[in-house]
């Protein structure tokens, strides 16, 4: 994806971010919800830096890689995520737009 992504855009999405996998060998297809979307202190590189949150379900638990979402406002979006908690409802994925 060429274009920048902005805190706004995932800023009341209307719906969650959705992940086509395979698990155990099997497609599956994960929702992600927005759980929070963080502003990170601006520099020269980048004026609106921020740090997003997003909350899957507990397994399977994607481990720390670039990942294809589909966006509902822009299409396909390649996001880096960082698995960073999981408990017994949930896992926390963390991707840091510096």
């Amino acid at each position: 994806m060429d274009e920048t992504l902005l805190p706004d855009d995932f800023r009341d999405l209307g719906g969650p971010l959705r992940l086509d996998l395979l698990a155990d060998g099997a497609p599956v297809t994960l929702e992600l919800a927005v759980e929070a979307v963080n502003p990170l202190p601006p520099h020269r590189l980048r004026a609106a830096p921020f740090s997003l949150l997003l909350l899957g379900p507990p397994k399977p638990l994607l481990p720390q890689a670039t990942y294809r979402l589909a966006h509902p406002r822009r299409g396909h979006v390649e996001i880096f995520l960082v698995p960073v908690g999981q408990d017994a409802a949930a896992t926390r994925y963390e991707a840091t737009f510096n």
